[in-house]
């Protein structure tokens, strides 16, 4: 009797696998038709989007599928509203393509969403985060607190009469704070003491950055917070909806006061500038097309030595020029900010979806089971807005860190155990 259930129950999980695998089908075939037969393609954007919030079984999606619901409003606006470029002269590919390259590989990831296992809970935030020494708390913690500081006496507040929002420092260091913080809530776990004081000291760190314009390093470190938190925990999609809303609207506020703009209307806050939209989903848009229109004037040997330094897993600084893309693009044109990474796909002439899926997928498939592939999850997380609407090379320069934090927490693992074992011999 209990087997019978057992397999009624595996039967309807693999039926509404089934039934969601035909959605994505579907959708994947409708993107080609709007591209094809219409100027629709972010309206269906949009719609896929939608669907992607219902169905979606992993945070990571969700979340990407609420970016991707307003990167998809701006496709529409500039298919069927306002086709109007600040630097884009034409050159690379269409606003409809990029639009339809964007939805693929949306489309692609919800099949990734679809087939991902969790712990056999059903909950949207679950995966087994790796095994961490409650040694390395007290020295992340200070290490937190140190760079806290460090921001807090080099820059201005937002509202102080002192900031200048085109004289903020550039760290790209900032946002990697968001794995140690991520480690340093986890090493927490089994004492009050170190819990109140792990969270008080990322609530710290991310007011700072809050308070300094420093934003998307607030975003990760925030969502590392909540990943951490709230990891096991049933959380409802309504409220995370909720929260989501608080915080583009919040964050728009913020945006608009770095600028010296403080009164920020309706009009403002739903991206639109003098009757036009503008705002960071129009401008990684059109960053994303300037990269194809660069893309035709390269070499292929060229390209490749881009694509290469885009996914070695170390810092930019480390890598010399005739390797990152960004500096051949500075000298060639202006841009908006940012870029989509549908841009970066077809840039990279297509070869890049394949380590991207590739680190996606691993992350999806293996995150119940710990260790590295865990880790890669935690950052398709937190780094879910750098990834889809900044820059290709995100995710791999953060595996670096990752690693890096990874054998200092091994390192750890092993002096404890050496020392519990030599505690065991004393006691004998």
């Amino acid at each position: 009797m209990v087997r019978a259930g057992c397999e009624a129950g595996k039967r309807r999980a693999m039926g509404s696998l089934q039934k969601t695998f035909y959605i994505y089908g579907l959708l994947l075939l409708g993107s080609f038709a709007a591209f094809a037969f219409t100027d629709y393609g972010g309206l269906f954007g949009c719609f896929a989007s939608i669907v992607g919030i219902a169905l979606s079984r992993t945070i990571v999606y969700l979340f990407l599928s609420f970016i991707n619901f307003s990167l998809s409003i701006a496709f529409d606006n500039f298919l069927r509203v306002d086709p109007v470029f600040y630097f884009y002269d034409g050159t690379g590919v269409s606003v409809g393509y990029l639009c339809l390259i964007s939805t693929l590989l949306y489309c692609a990831i919800g099949m990734m969403d679809m087939t991902r296992r969790g712990g056999g809970r059903g909950l949207l935030v679950d995966f087994k985060f790796p095994a961490v020494s409650a040694g390395i708390f007290w020295p992340f913690a200070f290490v937190i607190l140190g760079i806290a500081g460090f921001v807090f006496q080099s820059e201005s507040f937002v509202l102080s009469t002192k900031y200048d929002a085109y004289e903020l420092q550039k760290y790209p260091f900032l946002e990697y704070v968001g794995l140690l913080i991520a480690f340093m809530l986890q090493a927490a776990r089994g004492s009050r003491l170190r819990r109140t004081f792990g969270l008080c000291v990322a609530l710290i760190y991310i007011a700072v950055c809050l308070a300094t314009s420093y934003r998307m390093v607030a975003i990760i470190c925030s969502l590392a917070t909540f990943m951490v938190i709230c990891n096991g925990r049933k959380v409802g999609k309504p409220l995370l909806v909720g929260c989501w809303l608080g915080a583009y609207v919040g964050l728009t506020y913020i945006s608009y006061w770095r600028i010296g703009i403080f009164e920020v209307s309706m009009e403002n806050i739903f991206g639109y500038v003098d009757g036009r939209m503008d705002n960071t989903f129009t401008g990684v848009i059109e960053t994303a097309l300037i990269y194809t229109s660069i893309a035709r004037s390269q070499g292929v040997i060229e390209n490749i030595g881009y694509l290469v330094g885009a996914l070695l897993p170390v810092p930019n600084s480390l890598i010399p020029d005739s390797m990152l893309y960004i500096v051949d693009a500075m000298q060639r044109s202006k841009f908006p900010g940012g870029g989509a990474l549908a841009g970066f796909v077809i840039y990279f002439r297509y070869l890049y979806v394949v380590p991207y899926l590739w680190f996606i997928y691993i992350a999806f498939k293996r995150s119940h089971l710990g260790g590295i592939a865990s880790g890669m999850y935690l950052i398709l997380f937190i780094t879910v807005t750098r990834w889809w609407l900044y820059g290709p090379y995100v995710i791999f320069k953060f595996l670096g860190v990752l690693l890096l934090i990874m054998m200092v927490n091994k390192f750890a693992l092993a002096v404890g155990a050496s020392g519990r074992r030599a505690a065991g011999v004393l006691l004998r």
